[in-house]
């Protein structure tokens, strides 16, 4: 699914709104509930289209620590999601992301599921640290999306003159 945007705007966007534009089609697209809906969507989406999507899911991680573990524990938990943002990470050769996800996924899978990490303060003590270097990492990530985005539009847009 490409993105229709006329020429102006799309250059004139900065990173993270070009970004946030280029996937929120398919971001409304997937919100059904039909898990052989999403896959459909996903097989729709070009190779690049697929990764920049599947990085598009970290996204709300990156609001607060609470975020950042409710939000990797989904990701993790749900069939071919956790997969799917590390292929579309490794796409995009973010691999300083990757290697902190694989961190953070270790100590995740190493604390119990039914505390919250705000009544487990070792918990807190092992992400807070990783959450401030995702916080570092994914503007940085996004910049470097968005220039890939920028050379290949014909892969994310339909530029209108």
């Amino acid at each position: 699914m490409l993105l229709e945007i006329e020429q102006q705007e799309f250059n004139s966007l900065g990173s993270t709104e070009l970004f946030i534009r280029c996937t929120e089609p398919t971001l409304v697209q997937m919100r059904v509930s039909d898990p052989s809906e999403k896959i459909q969507i996903m097989t729709e989406l070009n190779r690049s289209q697929q990764a920049m999507f599947m990085f598009r899911l970290l996204y709300p991680a990156q609001n607060s620590a609470v975020d950042y573990y409710s939000w990797l524990s989904y990701l993790i938990e749900q069939p071919g999601y956790w997969s799917g943002v590390i292929s579309g990470l490794r796409f995009f050769s973010e691999y300083s992301l990757i290697q902190l996800l694989e961190e953070s996924e270790t100590i995740l899978e190493a604390h119990d599921k039914g505390i919250q990490p705000e009544h487990n303060t070792e918990l807190q003590a092992s992400l807070h640290p990783l959450f401030a270097r995702f916080q570092s990492l994914l503007p940085e990530s996004i910049e470097r999306i968005s220039g890939y985005i920028r050379s290949n539009p014909e892969e994310f847009v339909q530029l209108i003159n």
